[in-house]
């Protein structure tokens, strides 16, 4: 005995929205989204990531044997050394495919660890080119410094002194956190029913939101990553899982 549910299709477009209205499945043109999983990981000019090293010159970005698809930056052993990965989609320099806008829902997921939740600084998310990220002008991201364990999720406007920021979570060593970010502009229907949500989650559990929007940009942004050395100057590693970003149209 065999059952077949949803045999006419399942769809979120409307019948009256043209030809996507028959289409038997969700419609994937509602959204622009982004997704790499790291099995490949393409660096060089003209190639998918423009990686930047600060200072150092022999920091490393490959993807390494182990489940699911890893990339892992890896720094030398100097202090405030970094590495960067900032998305260029195979043009000669970063191409800033994201701008945030208060009427269109926005998401944001990743999963990452760091080899020392201490003496690293890192960051991950969306911000405008840049070859120093951690200490960006405009972006929406997570973010770590240096001699403190607290992930915050930062929103930034117009210059560093212009950021609101948000506690997300406490970082352990080589320990794989999942991280998520969803902007809804009419809210979710229980946090905040009718005004915009920004609500930020850890390992899959809710653990706060953003009560304002003043900083949050509204320039073009590059998906990005990456990680420094701290004041102490081991060499420290980034593991990065996955990256999600997705945003209405």
């Amino acid at each position: 005995m065999s059952t077949t549910n949803f045999i006419d299709g399942v769809t979120n477009a409307s019948s009256t929205s043209g030809v996507m209205g028959t289409y038997l499945a969700p419609d994937p043109s509602r959204l622009h989204q982004w997704f790499d999983d790291f099995d490949h990981f393409l660096q060089a000019s003209n190639m998918d990531w423009l990686v930047t090293q600060v200072t150092g010159t022999t920091a490393t970005a490959a993807v390494v044997d182990e489940d699911g698809g890893v990339v892992v930056l890896t720094n030398d052993s100097t202090a405030a050394h970094g590495v960067y990965a900032q998305w260029q989609g195979g043009a000669s320099s970063v191409a800033e495919t994201f701008t945030f806008s208060s009427s269109k829902a926005l998401w944001m997921k990743a999963r990452f660890k760091l080899s020392t939740a201490t003496n690293t600084a890192m960051v991950l998310g969306l911000i405008v080119t840049d070859t120093t990220p951690q200490a960006n002008a405009d972006g929406l991201y997570f973010i770590k410094a240096d001699a403190s364990t607290t992930l915050k999720f930062n929103a930034t406007s117009s210059g560093t002194s212009a950021t609101t920021s948000v506690n997300v979570g406490t970082l352990a060593d080589n320990t794989y956190v999942e991280v998520g970010f969803a902007y809804l502009p009419n809210g979710d229907g229980n946090t905040n029913n009718g005004a915009p949500a920004g609500l930020l989650y850890l390992n899959g559990a809710y653990v706060g939101k953003f009560s304002t929007f003043a900083n949050f940009p509204t320039t073009e942004l590059a998906v990005t990553f990456g990680v420094s050395n701290g004041a102490a100057g081991a060499s420290t590693t980034m593991s990065t899982d996955y990256i999600l970003v997705a945003k209405e149209r």
